[in-house]
């Protein structure tokens, strides 16, 4: 009788598996809409899934549909156990905040995400939205000239009057 259990467990887990893979390869491939239709499939069998949730906040963010990917957002993050996890979901969190107009938001993501030890190519993707939304410590000595829809950065180079 366990052995049946644990083949059980053991198919289920594959099958998952594969499908995540098949999910994240649909989101690589811009292919949305089908992530989000192996998503759903994904969400009967374990709705408190750390990497569905994250691949569907990822699949939103992509649709710029920020107020659904910040419920996916804040789900995996309740769900993230490893640093891995946290440093990939705040880099996500912080596209979803920045989509929703809060910067300030946005930019406590990207510190949180500092803070956690991620994956090589967690960090370059922090280190590419930091630079794009100005959080970088590029920025630390540029003037920051804000307006209702746009945020300048300029080097120390250009002189106040020409700003």
């Amino acid at each position: 009788m366990t052995q049946i259990f644990t083949f059980l467990f053991v198919l289920i887990s594959a099958v998952s598996f594969s499908q995540h893979r098949e999910m994240a390869e649909a989101l690589r491939k811009k292919q949305v809409n089908k992530a989000l239709e192996i998503g759903q499939k994904l969400l009967q069998s374990d709705k408190d899934s750390f990497e569905t949730n994250f691949l569907f906040a990822k699949a939103f963010n992509d649709q710029a549909d920020f107020k659904n990917a910040a419920f996916y957002s804040e789900k995996a993050q309740s769900l993230a156990k490893e640093d891995w996890q946290k440093s990939w979901i705040f880099v996500e969190a912080m596209q979803t905040s920045f989509g929703l107009g809060n910067v300030a938001e946005a930019k406590a993501h990207y510190d949180k995400a500092r803070q956690v030890p991620g994956t090589k190519n967690s960090e370059n993707e922090l280190k590419f939205w930091g630079i794009l939304f100005g959080f970088d410590d590029l920025y630390d000595d540029w003037k920051i000239v804000e307006t209702e829809n746009v945020i300048f950065h300029f080097p120390p180079a250009i002189p106040e009057e020409k700003i």
